[in-house]
């Protein structure tokens, strides 16, 4: 008989950051992003979330059902849906393209602390405006002594 594969699991504070970032900048609350329910705003931001799983952290469709499932009954396929859906909006909707460059750069910050935190550098970040409603936000690093 041949061997079944079972997906790596996920890490939960990484995937509890995620979901944080993106119910944030897409506007919705991170408990609505795994109920079930098919109200557009929740779904978008759910499909942004898949798509941040798969394509950045490389998790498997498969993890994310079985860490997500159990909740609201995703399997798989959903999840492949979704990413190819968030993937065709990025191409088409300029306004979505925004949102999701917006999650990359909180989650690269976020990945830079978790890094600094682990090289034992301190490190605060600043938002300087640019503009009317146009923040950059940038990343300071101070050595410790």
């Amino acid at each position: 008989m041949g061997k079944t594969y079972t997906a790596p699991p996920i890490d939960k504070d990484l995937s509890t950051s995620v979901a944080e970032v993106v119910s944030k900048v897409m506007g919705v609350f991170t408990s609505d992003l795994f109920r079930k329910t098919r109200k557009q705003e929740v779904v978008r931001a759910r499909q942004a979330y898949y798509f941040v799983m798969v394509k950045r952290f490389r998790c498997s469709p498969s993890s994310l059902e079985r860490y997500h499932g159990h909740i609201s009954g995703t399997d798989h396929s959903s999840v492949l849906h979704g990413v190819k859906t968030c993937s065709n909006d990025m191409d088409t909707d300029p306004e979505h393209r925004e949102s999701m460059n917006k999650i990359f750069e909180k989650i690269d910050l976020y990945e830079e602390k978790i890094r600094l935190k682990k090289t034992g550098q301190k490190s605060y970040i600043k938002q300087f405006k640019w503009g009317r409603q146009n923040y950059q936000t940038r990343l300071l690093l101070r050595r410790t002594r």
